[in-house]
């Protein structure tokens, strides 16, 4: 007829149970019992975020707590959680550089951030990094000058005309 209300952290707790009847008759048991945290954690990422390169290096650092938009755990408190751009958790930050933006102007990426808890457990969000030189002058720019069909001249490409005289 009692019941035993607790509160109790993750572990392995022994039990002693000891029964009576009206009569007076007494027996007990012991069991162990183990609370686990079986719950992945809840990630919650930006819906994208951008940033540049920076000059001269032409590399820029991004955390993947930069993509955090509040990401949560049923036991594991927030400042304790892991978060990282690879599953083992062994990649809280990555390295761009201008090698990662093809034509040196922008390139959008798509990343994963992994949030993981005190128990192991995992789960992640993707989202997007838009990756930019908005300087101008930290990646060099491999992209036409202009768009096809306007008519204008691109590098090493002669006007109509040019360079085809005629005799006065």
């Amino acid at each position: 007829g009692q019941v035993l209300v607790a509160s109790l952290p993750a572990g392995s707790y022994d039990v002693r149970l000891i029964a009576t009847d009206r009569c007076g008759n007494e027996d007990s048991c012991y069991t162990t019992f183990t609370i686990r945290d079986c719950k992945k954690p809840t990630p919650y990422c930006f819906d994208g975020i951008s940033t540049v390169v920076m000059s001269p290096s032409g590399e820029v650092e991004v955390w993947a707590t930069d993509f955090d938009a509040g990401s949560y755990d049923n036991c594991t408190t927030a400042d304790k959680l892991v978060l990282s751009f690879t599953e083992d958790g062994e990649s809280p930050s990555w390295t761009y550089t201008c090698a990662d933006i093809p034509d040196g102007r922008s390139q959008e990426i798509e990343v994963m951030i992994w949030v993981i808890d005190e128990a192991g457990n995992k789960d992640f969000c993707t989202t997007t990094l838009l990756l930019q030189d908005n300087s101008g002058n930290a990646c060099q720019d491999s992209s036409p000058l202009t768009e096809p069909e306007t008519g204008l001249a691109s590098p090493g490409q002669k006007e109509k005309g040019e360079g085809l005289r005629t005799p006065e």
